[in-house]
C-alpha cells in the first residue's frame, strides 16, 4: 500500500503579444508562437492575440511563424506584465509549400508541456511531449529509436521484435523494460506493479498515440519514486466536435511484416466515444522469431457540463513470441541471423480498466480522481542452461531426444501474475501572493493516491 502527499507552487508574469500586417495594419490571426527555450506553442485565440504566463526575471526566444508571413524572432526580457505588439511582413517570393511544412515540423514536432496542465504542475526543465502524428517515424512497428530521437538524454534497447516493449531509460539507467520510468496510459499506470515489479510489459501502438509525454527531475516527483520520471502515452480521442471519423491503416514489411490498425471516434452532444483494434504479426529477421499480438482500447466518456466529465476506460494487449536465444560472439560473427532455441516462447496477457473523473468548481479550482485495476500475466518458457553458467549454449541441444521420446534438455517455465488497483485524486487551486505582486498567477497542487498490489 503506498499513500504520497505533494505540494508546489509557481510564481507567473503575463505576456501579451498581437500581431498586425505591416502593409495593411490589419489584426493577424492566422500565426503560431514558439518559445525556444520553454519548447511551448501558442495560438491566439482571438484579436486579443497570444497570452504567454512566464516567470518573473526570465528571457523569453520567441519564434513568430505563419503560412502567408515571414518568420519573426523575438528576444523578450520579462519583469512583469507586458503588453507586445509586432507586425508581419507579406512573404514577397513563393516558396515550396513542402518546404514551409517541413520548418513548421522542425520547430512544433517537439515541444514541453504547459507549466500547468489539468491538475498537474510541470514548472521544471525536463519535460517533453512528442507529438507522433508530426514524427517522421515507422509507426507501424513502434520504432522507438525514431519515435524518440528528439528526446535528449534516453538510452534505448531494441530488443524486441515489432516493438512490442518500449525499452528506455534516462540517466544512465537500465532501459530493460522501462522500468526505472513510472509508465502510464492517459494518465494512469499500465505496468506491472509501480513499486514491486516496475517492468513495463505493454506498450500501446503508435498509431494510437497522440501524444508522449516526459517528466524528468522536480516535476517527476509527483509521479512516485521512480528514478527515470514519467512517461505517460496520451491517446486519441473522439472528434471534438458532432460527428464521427474513421482511420484504417495496413502495413506490410519485410520477414513476413504485417500490421493492421483500425480505429473509430464518435462524438454526439455530450457523449463521445473512441476505440481501436491493432493487430500486427511477422517472423523477425532471425529464425525462431516469430510473433503476434493483438491489442484493443475502447473509450466511453460523457460531459455532465463545460467543468464535469466522466470516462470509463479498457485497454486488452495479447501476444506471442518465439524467443531466438542468444549467440556467442563467434556465433554472431558467423552468422548474426541463426538461432539456437527452438522452444523459447513468451506470451503476456494484459487487461487494463480505467474511470476518470474530472470537475472544475472555479476558473482557479481543478479536480481530478482516477482509477484503474490491472489484471494481467506474463509466462516464459524454454531451455535457459545449467545453473550458475551462461545462459547461451553455444551447442543446440533442444530437440535431442531419449529412447523414451523425452526431450534431454527440459525447458523452465516462469509465471507472473500481477492484481493491482489504484486510486488516485488531485486538486489544484490558483491564487495570488500579495506580498510578491497583487495579481501574480500562482498555483498549489495536492495529491493522494492509493495504491494495492498482489502478485
Amino acid at each position: 500500500m503506498l499513500i504520497t502527499y505533494s505540494v508546489s507552487v509557481s510564481s507567473q508574469a503575463t505576456v501579451s503579444l498581437k500581431a498586425t500586417d505591416s502593409l495593411s495594419g490589419d489584426a493577424v490571426l492566422d500565426y503560431e508562437v514558439f518559445d525556444i527555450i520553454a519548447g511551448r506553442s501558442y495560438r491566439p485565440s482571438d484579436e486579443k492575440g497570444v497570452l504567454i504566463n512566464s516567470p518573473t526575471g526570465q528571457t523569453l526566444r520567441l519564434v513568430v511563424f505563419s503560412f502567408q508571413y515571414k518568420t519573426l524572432n523575438l528576444n523578450l526580457s520579462i519583469e512583469k506584465d507586458t503588453s507586445i505588439y509586432i507586425t508581419l511582413e507579406p512573404l514577397s517570393e513563393t516558396i515550396n509549400e513542402v518546404l514551409i511544412s517541413a520548418k513548421r515540423k522542425e520547430f512544433f514536432a517537439l515541444r514541453n508541456l504547459d507549466e500547468v496542465e489539468g491538475t498537474a504542475i510541470y514548472s521544471a526543465k525536463k519535460t517533453e511531449r512528442v507529438f507522433v502524428d508530426d514524427m517522421l517515424a515507422n509507426k507501424a512497428t513502434n520504432n522507438p529509436r525514431q519515435l524518440y530521437a528528439r528526446v535528449a538524454g534516453l538510452n534505448i534497447f531494441d530488443a524486441s521484435e515489432g516493438g512490442l516493449q518500449l525499452n528506455i531509460a534516462a540517466r544512465g539507467l537500465d532501459p530493460n523494460r522501462s522500468a526505472n520510468f513510472n509508465t502510464r496510459q492517459n494518465g494512469y499506470d499500465i505496468s506491472a506493479d509501480i513499486l514491486g515489479y516496475p517492468e513495463s510489459y505493454y506498450t500501446p501502438p503508435a498509431e494510437a498515440i497522440q501524444e508522449i509525454q516526459l517528466v524528468r527531475g522536480a516535476a517527476s516527483l509527483q509521479y512516485g519514486t521512480q528514478f527515470g520520471g514519467l512517461v505517460n502515452f496520451k491517446l486519441k480521442e473522439a472528434p471534438r466536435y458532432d460527428g464521427f471519423d474513421i482511420e484504417s491503416r495496413q502495413s506490410t514489411g519485410s520477414y513476413g511484416l504485417f500490421n493492421s490498425y483500425n480505429s473509430y471516434g464518435l462524438k454526439n452532444g455530450g457523449w463521445s466515444v473512441f476505440g481501436y483494434f491493432n493487430h500486427r504479426q511477422g517472423d523477425g529477421f532471425r529464425s525462431n522469431s516469430g510473433f503476434e499480438s493483438n491489442n484493443l482500447f475502447a473509450s466511453i466518456g460523457y460531459d455532465f457540463s463545460d467543468n464535469t466529465s466522466l470516462r470509463l476506460e479498457h485497454s486488452y494487449f495479447h501476444y506471442l513470441a518465439q524467443q531466438a536465444g542468444g549467440l556467442t560472439d563467434e556465433q554472431f560473427y558467423a552468422n548474426p541471423q541463426q538461432s539456437i532455441r527452438e522452444r523459447n516462447w513468451f506470451m503476456v496477457n494484459w487487461q487494463l480498466s480505467a474511470l476518470k473523473f474530472k470537475h472544475q468548481f472555479t476558473e482557479s479550482l481543478n479536480f481530478s480522481i482516477d482509477a484503474s485495476a490491472l489484471h494481467a500475466s506474463r509466462k516464459a518458457v524454454g531451455f535457459r542452461g545449467d545453473p550458475g553458467q551462461l545462459n547461451v549454449n553455444p551447442v543446440t541441444q533442444l530437440d535431442e531426444q531419449n529412447d523414451r521420446g523425452e526431450y534431454i534438455n527440459p525447458r523452465d517455465l516462469i509465471v507472473g501474475s500481477f492484481e493491482n488497483i489504484s486510486v488516485e485524486a488531485r486538486l489544484l487551486k490558483q491564487f495570488g501572493l500579495p506580498f510578491i505582486k497583487a495579481d501574480a498567477s500562482s498555483h498549489i497542487l495536492a495529491g493522494v493516491k492509493y495504491y494495492n498490489a498482489k502478485n
